[in-house]
């Protein structure tokens, strides 16, 4: 009995479009099962990215947006002197 398999999914056109702070600039290549691609930040910096994580928002920057997150909760936790906070 020959088991068939199902054709393969043609990749998605990412290129040109925008993800949370990221622009997909071109394809990468790909690594196991997943299509990465070379992406910019709005920050400048350059990042590869799989397309799974742009397309279902689990990246959204380089990680200048989490370091502006930490800085902001410095900054909070601070100004607050709220006793056992966590930074």
């Amino acid at each position: 009995m020959t088991r068939h398999l199902p054709p393969p999914r043609k990749p998605v056109d990412m290129i040109g479009k925008r993800y949370g702070r990221l622009e997909v600039l071109q394809y990468s290549h790909s690594s196991g099962n997943k299509r990465r691609y070379l992406c910019r930040c709005d920050c400048g910096t350059a990042k590869i990215i799989a397309g799974i994580d742009l397309r279902t928002g689990g990246t959204i920057s380089c990680g200048c947006r989490q370091l502006e997150i930490y800085a902001a909760l410095r900054t909070a936790t601070r100004s607050k002197e709220v006793p056992h906070a966590v930074v």
